[in-house]
């Protein structure tokens, strides 16, 4: 699912949801996920077996589709891109020729549903030419940036328990293909379903880096030139927003996510964007003349890495993903001393406004803008923070429904929102985000912003942060931002 490439300060791409794999130059490696409980398949649900072949520095792919009985007779590749496949081979378990028709982006093989054999070759440095976007294919450097769904043939309509398995292997040097899954089993395993909102790959020319995040790490590549901080600059920043991460989920990170870094002419750190779907990746772009100053003091791939603690939502619920993001980020980095307290209080104070209803809002379900996406989102919990730690007297935050969600999930699978709320309450012994979502998901509920930081005992006056230690919360205050629990 592509989201709104907007951020809290307009420089940051918003999540996207996919999958993943990691392939080496001259091996076939794997990743193997574990399905959302919300689409277990059955035992007997696996339909098709992909074999890629990257060739030509990643601009040419060759692949081979094997179908079981029972698979369905139309699948497609994203829109347009139909038209960099050539020698287009269907066949029946016999071996007999059969016909196939493509109907804009959509290929209709009706043998298929007794099973078949699908070969194609794919010109994705054509295609990179002619889109000239990661969301569907893009060349940046020596190396093409491309979700699977712009060259892999998918259902048009999954079965919802159906699953798939991939290999991919290189023809040559430059050849290398990267993305967010470990390296186990030798075949990607997944289910069909997430071919349709599938992970950004890697493929072509990169560099790998692995990154210590204290007793783990994070596996990185980089995409371009060296920057001006080196490679050695780009591992010691990927770690230190880990280790942000770590001043609230002690287990951070789960499995072996991806860090694709691309490194481009000028300076400073663009944008990024996160996603999962059997994986979990970041991709994110920085100048190579990006100095230590602004690696230090960068926010956006920490925001990215607290998108990988969250299962996948619908569309509906993006501001729940954004908004946690937004919420959590300042706190995770505050933890570490990275930035003050106070510049945490004053951004709150000046910025969540932007996330209170206008005169038409619907609620946070229907009204998808981006003041109500990220800044509406961050209310939303930040609301909770405050309503959870006054109920329960500190016992509980909504730190504790954040981790007790990362526990049972993360961006490699999708929950409905139900599941969210459900397992937040349950974590904090209340009923808080289940009252809160009731009220807030599809009405317009005004929210009196002042009100609530004065009674935290917080205000701004004349540019300066002031505390108020005899506030009724105060004590709330003093723990939302440094105190972990």
């Amino acid at each position: 699912m592509t989201q709104d490439r907007e951020s809290p300060r307009n420089r940051d791409r918003a999540a996207r949801l996919v999958a993943a794999l990691v392939v080496g130059a001259a091996s076939v490696f794997s990743c193997s996920a574990t399905p959302s409980p919300t689409h277990a398949p059955g035992p007997s649900a696996r339909l098709a077996r992909y074999d890629v072949v990257v060739g030509d520095g990643g601009g040419t792919l060759l692949v081979h589709m094997r179908l079981a009985p029972g698979a369905p007779t139309r699948f497609d590749l994203e829109e347009g891109a139909e038209r960099f496949t050539s020698e287009l081979s269907v066949k029946t378990p016999a071996g007999r020729n059969s016909e196939a028709r493509w109907s804009g982006s959509t290929l209709v093989a009706k043998a298929c549903g007794e099973g078949c054999d699908v070969s194609y070759k794919f010109d994705l440095g054509g295609a990179a030419r002619a889109f000239d976007d990661p969301d569907t294919a893009q060349k940046r450097s020596g190396a093409f940036l491309s979700p699977p769904s712009t060259w892999l043939l998918h259902p048009e309509e999954p079965p919802s328990d159906a699953r798939f398995e991939m290999a991919v292997r290189s023809s040559g040097i430059g050849a290398t293909f990267a993305s967010g899954c470990s390296a186990t089993r030798g075949v990607y395993e997944g289910t069909w379903d997430d071919l349709n909102e599938p992970p950004y790959t890697v493929l072509g020319e990169m560099r790998d880096l692995e990154v210590p995040v204290g007793n783990r790490h994070m596996h990185a590549v980089i995409v371009g030139p060296h920057p001006d901080v080196g490679d050695e600059g780009i591992q010691r920043w990927v770690s230190s927003a880990a280790q942000n991460l770590g001043a609230v989920y002690a287990d951070y990170p789960h499995g072996e996510p991806l860090v694709i870094v691309v490194v481009e002419p000028g300076s400073g750190i663009d944008h990024g964007s996160a996603m999962g779907n059997g994986g979990a990746s970041i991709l994110v772009e920085v100048g190579q003349a990006t100095d230590q100053a602004a690696f230090d003091d960068d926010w956006i791939l920490t925001h990215e890495m607290i998108h990988l603690t969250l299962p996948g939502l619908g569309r509906a619920h993006h501001w729940a993903e954004e908004g946690m993001a937004t919420y959590l980020e300042p706190i995770a980095r505050a933890r570490r001393g990275i930035v003050p307290v106070d510049r945490v209080w004053r951004e709150w104070i000046e910025s969540m406004p932007q996330g209170l209803p206008f005169e038409d809002d619907r609620g946070l379900d229907d009204t998808p803008t981006w003041g109500r996406t990220y800044w509406g989102g961050a209310v939303f919990w930040f609301l909770a923070d405050v309503e959870i730690r006054e109920r329960t007297h500190g016992r509980a935050s909504i730190e504790d429904a954040f981790r007790a969600i990362y526990a049972e999930g993360d961006i490699s699978v999708r929950w409905p929102m139900s599941r969210i709320v459900a397992v937040a309450d349950r974590a904090t012994g209340t009923d808080v985000v289940s009252k809160l979502y009731a009220a807030h998901a599809h009405t317009r509920v005004p929210v009196d912003l002042d009100a609530v930081f004065a009674r935290l005992g917080v205000t701004l006056r004349h540019g300066l942060v002031v505390y108020d230690d005899m506030a009724p919360l105060a004590q709330v205050r003093r723990e939302m931002v440094v105190s972990p629990r």
